[in-house]
């Protein structure tokens, strides 16, 4: 093997330099948490105020019960600095709730628990995302009872940041 990398001349040491510390550096860099949202109910993602969203809950939470339940808000790395707030919040599909719950976390990984919503017509859940130099957008997502990607296990990891 060592003399095949001969092929390579002065390109091989910094290739077996890059082959020792890129799978190290990948593994502590977060690349070893896979994809965060197995065993978890998704929703999304949504592209609101220019930013990339996925939220999620629980898989045993009903998110139109009378129980409040924690709701995980998902951003990119890079859009998490770009971040003012975001608020999370259950209304009718008409009009955005009177009523907002701020969500916190670190990293793009947020997490809010709005109040249970009021059994009527059509539920959605509300998210506003307020950029730093920009005006709050937001979008709603309508909950029917089932999440629409149901996820129980992930095949294969996958970096958080592809999807």
């Amino acid at each position: 093997m060592w003399r095949s990398l001969d092929l390579l001349g002065w390109l091989k040491w910094p290739t077996l330099l890059a082959i020792l510390v890129a799978p190290p550096w990948f593994y502590f860099g977060g690349w070893r948490d896979g994809w965060d949202g197995h065993d978890q109910a998704l929703y999304g993602p949504e592209l609101v105020a220019g930013m990339p969203l996925l939220l999620s809950h629980d898989p045993g939470d009903d998110p139109l019960g009378p129980q409040a339940i924690t709701w995980h808000a998902r951003l990119c790395t890079d859009c998490a600095g770009r971040l003012k707030a975001l608020r999370l919040g259950y209304a009718d599909c008409d009009a955005p709730p009177l009523r907002w719950t701020e969500a916190h976390g670190a990293n793009g990984r947020l997490q809010a628990t709005p109040t249970a919503p009021a059994a009527s017509g059509s539920v959605c859940l509300w998210v506003e995302l307020e950029p730093v130099d920009a005006m709050p957008r937001s979008h709603r997502w309508p909950l029917r009872g089932t999440p629409p990607f149901p996820i129980t296990a992930p095949s294969t990891p996958t970096h958080p940041r592809s999807s």
